[in-house]
């Protein structure tokens, strides 16, 4: 009897091995996953180099118009328009966050969508308020140049939903990133 019980258990031991191996070795596929009460997306890597008008994401470049660049003390500022330009151009292929950025001329503001979450940003005094709450001072100062609106990656990263601590640097290709 006791050999009998071992038995089963060490088939369904090694059964259960097995399947596991295997949805190991099935590589990750970039997709979205829907529900009834929520939906998951896989983040993507988008990473662009400083002083370089292309921003890459799951090995696909993307022209944009202006291109990032790094302060004195290290921190990356990026083209806030291009971003989400690129964020548009590659939403449905990558299945990536949907988001929107819209311009307010007369309050110098830009509303920031991206999936549920909703942020202001005001241009003069560098804050910025998450889903209507209260607004808080930028890490870093937007910079604006040549009509267009810098932020710092790090600022970026919390927009996403991300913590800065994460790797937002890409050795191998000496790129600097988002998860989006």
């Amino acid at each position: 009897m006791n050999k009998k019980i071992v038995a089963v258990l060490l088939s369904f031991m090694i059964f259960t091995i097995n399947c596991y191996a295997n949805e190991m070795q099935q590589p990750i596929v970039n997709t979205v996953i829907t529900n009834d009460y929520d939906t998951v997306y896989f983040p993507k890597f988008l990473s662009f180099e400083a002083k370089s008008n292309l921003f890459y994401l799951e090995g696909e470049a993307f022209e944009t118009n202006h291109y990032p660049y790094l302060l004195e003390n290290g921190m990356i500022m990026i083209p806030l328009r291009d971003l989400f330009d690129v964020i548009r151009k590659a939403e449905k292929t990558y299945h990536l966050t949907a988001c929107d950025l819209i311009w307010y001329e007369n309050t110098k503001q830009i509303e920031c969508h991206i999936a549920q979450r909703c942020s202001m940003i005001q241009i003069e005094n560098s804050k910025i308020s998450f889903n209507g709450e209260k607004a808080r001072a930028l890490a870093y100062p937007l910079v604006n140049k040549e009509n267009t609106i810098y932020i710092s990656l790090k600022d970026i990263a919390v927009m996403f939903g991300n913590s800065f601590s994460q790797n937002f640097y890409d050795i191998e290709n000496n790129r600097f990133g988002v998860w989006v």
